[in-house]
């Protein structure tokens, strides 16, 4: 009888676990995301990306011997690498720029409870992760969008108050928004994004 970890059987089991994530990932992640809207969409991703950690945590245990083995004498990504880009190239990037623009309306808009400080930490902590210990995915999918829209609004407050305010009341409320905005990062933004926040404003 032939060991089981035979190159080739070995090869065909790893082409067999991508499609099958793929597959997985086409029609159980997207589809249900696609469907919702606004915060539903955030609550959404957060369950399905949950249930992909899960997924890929059992897969990467179930196929030890192949991830620790076959796939590192080949040099092939590990399977729990695999199991992050699929999710972020097959799911993320789809609904990436709809769950951005709904992460920064429920920023603006939140009322603070604890509920919603982690739905957002989780939402967060999912472009953190997608980046896979870089924060590429972070800055250039979440932060710099987030940091031009909190420019803009900023800047068209700050005209308004010195056309209508006193000096000493311009200050207040330059203060105060500084205030609010390292608030919104200690519950709803990565730390990183707090000293950008403070040049923004």
């Amino acid at each position: 009888m032939q060991p089981i970890t035979r190159a080739s059987n070995s090869r065909s089991l790893a082409a067999s676990l991508a499609a099958v994530r793929r597959k997985n990932a086409l029609k159980f992640r997207i589809a249900p995301l696609r469907e919702k809207h606004d915060e539903f969409k955030l609550r959404e991703l957060v369950k399905r990306w949950a249930i992909h950690k899960v997924m890929v945590r059992w897969l990467s245990r179930f196929f030890f011997y192949l991830d620790r083995y076959f796939i590192a004498r080949r040099s092939f990504p590990p399977l729990n690498d695999v199991g992050l880009t699929s999710f972020r190239d097959l799911v993320f990037q789809e609904v990436n720029a709809r769950v951005r623009d709904a992460v920064i309306v429920f920023v603006y808009r939140s009322t603070k409870n604890v509920e919603e400080s982690r739905l957002m930490e989780n939402v967060i902590d999912i472009f953190v992760k997608i980046g896979m210990g870089q924060m590429d995915q972070y800055e250039g999918d979440f932060e710099a969008v987030m940091l031009e829209d909190t420019g803009s609004y900023y800047n068209q407050k700050a005209s308004n108050w010195i056309l209508e305010d006193s000096c000493s009341d311009y200050m207040l409320k330059a203060e105060e928004c500084l205030k609010r905005e390292r608030d919104r990062v200690s519950h709803y933004r990565h730390s990183s994004s707090e000293q950008k926040l403070v040049e923004v404003g």
